[in-house]
């Protein structure tokens, strides 16, 4: 026998006996579960790791007369969810094969090979006890949000981090949304006040002004980006719905040239990113060691800047009759075109300055993957508030814990973290509709 054969034979046996200690191990931790059938589970479970083997050792040598392991019958009265804890995320679409029954009619088929291939390579581990999870409460496992978002020091400052982008992007949404100017553009505008910040503080200004500085250029060019939009509405009656959800595209084309080209750091070996600010121009930490800075602090200044002038000046009170009835706000003798200007350049200098508090405060410097959302996120906020600026603050604690304490679950429970996304969403359609049966009434 040559040497290569001498290596086959002993890779083959080396296989082998560490699928043996898995399916020793699996018995082991489920022994005392049976089926209801009274079959052991772990037996179930090491039939249904040798028939997915086999289907990954086809891939690699079909034998002319190969066919898969059928399964236990057993296995088809499991219910979906156990399944899928059975046999892992990553075969999401094989297990529903196995639940619909159709595992061993895709024998001999097409679908076999498809199948096989989607499992080749990423078999031999032995995967969690669905008994296991059939036993998990669920309510314990969304408290696990909880004490992922408050539940620690660590964690509840990082709710605080996490929300200080989405109070001043809600801000935004909700200072336009009031005067009825739909801003959907808050993403761009977060990025154009990040592009500022870092061609002001990389080295172009120094000095302990560069900070401030850096906030008003942000802000100045934040505003611009939606001043545009709003200028097509009033002047041609153009939708700004459209023409803001597409400058969000263009901004983040036009930040990915930067990034290959002006503002590509150098020094940072190919990777897409800018240059890192100067010292004097980050924001500094609250918490030593931890990343929650001051920016926080700008962002609830700015809710109460933003109540102030609705609640308490004219512009306000022109931004609300505006948003109420435009045609009765010009019968009255405001100013409809230039309130709806002013409310752009407001709007577009709040969403600006979450991209500058990333950059200043986080991040240190501009990517392409600065902001995660948001600017649409900055929407589920504000609505969740009722577009009221110091409600922004409340939503956007609850949607940053939301989004931490779904981190923290899904390390512990094994859960996916879109359920943050769900969550929101039951979030928002029950205040939406809450809102609907607090306005209409049903007449019999």
């Amino acid at each position: 026998m040559t040497d290569q054969g001498r290596d086959r034979v002993a890779d083959v046996q080396h296989i082998r006996a560490r699928r043996v200690r898995e399916d020793e191990l699996v018995r082991e931790r489920l022994e005392p579960r049976t089926l209801p059938d009274g079959q052991p589970a772990g037996q179930l479970v090491v039939e249904v790791n040798s028939c997915l083997r086999v289907g990954a050792d086809r891939v690699g040598h079909p034998p002319p007369d190969a066919r898969l392991v059928p399964l236990s019958r057993s296995l088809r009265r499991f219910r979906r969810h156990e399944i899928l804890a059975l046999v892992g995320n990553r075969f999401v679409s094989d297990a529903r094969q196995v639940v619909d029954g159709s595992f061993d009619r895709a024998v001999g088929r097409k679908e076999t090979r498809r199948l096989e291939m989607g499992l080749d390579g990423r078999l031999g581990e032995t995967f969690e006890v669905i008994a296991d999870t059939d036993e998990q409460d669920p309510f314990a496992v969304l408290g696990q949000i909880v004490v992922g978002a408050v539940g620690s020091k660590f964690a509840a400052l990082e709710t605080l981090n996490r929300a200080t982008p989405l109070v001043f992007t809600g801000l935004a949404i909700a200072v336009a949304f009031r005067a009825k100017l739909w801003n959907i553009g808050a993403e761009a505008q977060l990025y154009a006040g990040a592009i500022m910040t870092v061609l002001l503080g990389t080295g172009a200004l120094g000095g302990p002004l560069v900070l401030p500085l850096s906030a008003l250029a942000a802000m100045a060019a934040g505003a611009l980006v939606l001043l545009g939009p709003v200028v097509l509405k009033v002047r041609f009656g153009v939708d700004e719905v459209v023409t803001t959800l597409l400058f969000n595209f263009i901004m983040i084309l036009f930040v990915g040239y930067l990034l290959e080209g002006p503002l590509k750091d150098p020094m940072g070996m190919g990777w897409p990113k800018s240059a890192a600010l100067i010292p004097e121009a980050r924001l500094p930490r609250i918490v030593d060691g931890l990343r929650l800075h001051w920016g926080f602090g700008v962002a609830l200044i700015a809710a109460v800047a933003v109540w102030f002038v609705q609640t308490r000046t004219t512009l306000g009170f022109e931004m609300r009759a505006v948003g109420a009835n435009p045609a009765a706000a010009r019968f009255a003798g405001m100013p409809v075109r230039a309130v709806l200007l002013k409310t752009a350049l407001i709007s577009g200098g709040l969403a600006a300055l979450g991209g500058w508090s990333e950059v200043a405060g986080v991040k240190g410097h501009l990517s392409a993957d600065l902001s995660p959302g948001f600017g649409y996120t900055g929407i589920i906020v504000a609505m969740l508030a009722m577009l009221h600026p110091l409600g922004v603050v409340v939503a956007a604690l609850f949607v940053a814990g939301v989004f931490v304490g779904s981190d923290a679950m899904s390390r512990a429970a094994q859960v996916p973290t879109y359920i943050a996304d769900m969550l929101l969403a039951s979030a928002l359609l029950f205040m939406v509709l809450a809102l609907m049966l607090a306005r209409f009434r049903v007449v019999r």
